[in-house]
């Protein structure tokens, strides 16, 4: 598998600012991990990790852009990471969009039960 580009998915929303920071700082450093271990063979992105810090999510206009611009980078990306404590629902939204794609999609394992779930409901119902 030739992956030059890694869309990484995990959990934004929180009960609190204070949650959504440390779920944008978990993104990061996982993003920050995986460009270590892969070197420059890959690039990992997470925008979830950075747009909220420049972007209100409270404001319409703001809020369409960061997921517009998350979107586009998942299309341009070769495959899709996902992780994290939750499935989210923004999440389930970059799973369908990378099932659409045909994207590989690479899970971590305390998440894989709940994703490999949601992936056979997806393709079986077809509701892409």
């Amino acid at each position: 598998m030739n992956i030059k580009r890694l869309y990484v998915a995990s959990p934004l929303s929180a009960k609190s600012k204070t949650g959504i920071v440390a779920n944008m700082l978990i993104a990061r450093d996982k993003c920050n991990y995986l460009n270590g271990i892969l070197k420059n063979s890959t690039k990992a992105w997470c925008p979830h990790g950075y747009l909220p810090q420049f972007l209100d999510d409270d404001i319409a206009e703001e809020r369409k852009l960061g997921v517009d611009f998350g979107i586009r980078l998942l299309e341009m990306s070769d495959a899709i990471y996902v992780f994290g404590e939750k499935l989210s629902t923004g999440m389930k939204e970059e799973i369908k969009l990378a099932i659409k794609h045909k994207m590989p999609i690479l899970i971590e394992d305390d998440l894989a039960d709940e994703v490999k779930k949601y992936i056979g409901y997806v393709t079986q119902t077809g509701r892409i």
